[in-house]
């Protein structure tokens, strides 16, 4: 912990992330909580609205580097291992909180006789959030994030 609390006052000329650092670190310990404790169908309905997806116009909201880039440094420093869901779960919220509408899919894709899960976020017509063309994930579930 004490090297999170050094890299973050070292690390950064811009003291608006430092607030959006210790946000992402109040929601990565959260849902970290919630999927280790809690079966999704008891936390799940209250993410956004299921089987469903935003709107895919171009929007560039201005804090969106901001929140994307703290859950990303945060989670790297955390003392559990973060994945995917939790730092999409995270990111999905503080969007919400700041008025930015995402979509949260939740994948699977088959590898070597083994199933594989896997979270991305997008926020308007841009995936933001753990997306990668490498592998391919068919989504099995959507959850729109509406602010």
């Amino acid at each position: 912990m004490k090297r999170f609390l050094v890299q973050i006052l070292r690390g950064f000329k811009n003291p608006i992330l430092i607030f959006f650092c210790l946000n992402a670190l109040c929601y990565l310990t959260l849902f970290r909580v919630l999927i280790v404790a809690f079966p999704f169908r008891f936390w799940g309905y209250r993410c956004g609205i299921p089987y469903a997806e935003t709107l895919r116009t171009p929007i560039r909201p201005a804090r969106l580097p901001f929140i994307i880039s703290a859950v990303y440094f945060v989670s790297r420093y955390v003392p559990w291992t973060s994945l995917c869901l939790d730092r999409a779960l995270s990111a999905a919220f503080m969007l919400k909180r700041y008025g930015v509408s995402s979509t949260l899919y939740i994948g699977i894709a088959k590898e070597n006789e083994s199933w594989k899960a896997h979270a991305w976020l997008r926020v308007g017509d841009k995936m933001v959030m753990g997306y990668s063309d490498t592998q391919p994930f068919s989504a099995v579930k959507t959850i729109a994030c509406i602010a």
